[in-house]
């Protein structure tokens, strides 16, 4: 928990190194997405609020779940937090599929009066790391326990950005929480 909070990349590195090494041996672990008592957060939602994509993709790459629901006012996951700091480099690698994403990007250039040539090569580094692991999901999926979308939460933290390239992707303007709010 301290050394996402921190950046303590190095740190991590060990830590993560350390916890592999135990696990080939065969030793039982306690989870890599294991909540500080405090909070509720993980290390991986953690590395979200304080906006360090390097820390994020270490624990990604080690099996933190992104999907893991955190306690902090309401249950939200990893997702909820990336769309709430707009950290759109990391988000839109669990939304894309590899052959969208160049075509998003380039239409996101044109909106911008920025021109592509051909399509972009699809290196999935972040902050320095490869990220290796990560799921795709639809851009509507539920992050957190009141029924929010992406899209929503993008638009209560004013992330105009986030805005633009989830309803880019396809993201339903109309989609309703659980509470029936739009």
């Amino acid at each position: 928990h301290f050394a996402a909070k921190f950046g303590r990349v190095e740190i991590l590195k060990l830590l993560l190194a350390h916890r592999r090494r135990r696990q080939l041996s065969g030793a039982r672990l306690a989870s890599i997405d294991v909540k500080e008592p405090q909070g509720g957060m993980s290390p991986l939602a953690i590395a979200g609020v304080v906006c360090n994509e390097t820390v994020a993709v270490l624990l990604i790459n080690a099996g933190a779940n992104v999907l893991e629901w955190n306690g902090m006012k309401t249950n939200r996951n990893f997702l909820y937090i990336l769309a709430e700091v707009g950290m759109w480099s990391l988000l839109r690698e669990f939304l894309l599929q590899d052959q969208d994403r160049a075509g998003v990007d380039q239409a996101m250039d044109r909106a911008r009066g920025q021109d592509t040539f051909g399509a972009r090569a699809i290196t999935i580094r972040i902050g320095g790391e490869i990220l290796t692991q990560h799921p795709t999901l639809h851009v509507d999926t539920a992050v957190d326990d009141a029924g929010s979308t992406l899209l929503h939460v993008a638009c209560i933290h004013r992330k105009p950005l986030i805005v633009r390239r989830l309803l880019a992707l396809g993201a339903n303007p109309n989609a309703m929480t659980t509470r029936a709010r739009g």
